[in-house]
């Protein structure tokens, strides 16, 4: 009794980071803020499981996401700008709402992303 308990909470708690994580999928966008303005940033996520799939849109164009995982509300994931430089991502998802904090050779910059609704 006690083993097939611990396995539904198992599954439950699996069933659940599932559920969180495809959560995060579809459009999101928000602005960086630089010394010379904002920089509008626009991501579009796909999620399968634990991987993440998809774009972020910028001022140096559109770039694949690369290395992307989804840990229960938690992405990471990378990006390679033109130049080879690595770009790392970390962003925890509350229903609507993003944080996210990248990291590169420039720094660290933190910002928040907003889910594009259907019109």
């Amino acid at each position: 009794m006690i083993r097939r308990l611990a396995l539904v909470l198992s599954l439950a708690v699996a069933a659940g980071g599932t559920l969180a994580a495809a959560d995060a999928g579809g459009k999101w966008q928000g602005n960086i803020d630089t010394p010379d303005g904002p920089i509008a940033v626009v991501y579009a996520f796909a999620v399968d499981g634990g991987d993440l799939t998809g774009t972020a849109t910028g001022p140096h164009g559109e770039m694949a996401i690369e290395n992307g995982k989804v840990d229960g509300d938690v992405l990471t994931f990378t990006l390679t700008m033109g130049d080879g430089s690595l770009i790392m991502h970390e962003a925890t998802v509350s229903e609507d709402q993003m944080a996210m904090t990248a990291r590169g050779p420039w720094g660290e910059v933190s910002f928040d992303l907003r889910r594009v609704k259907d019109e």
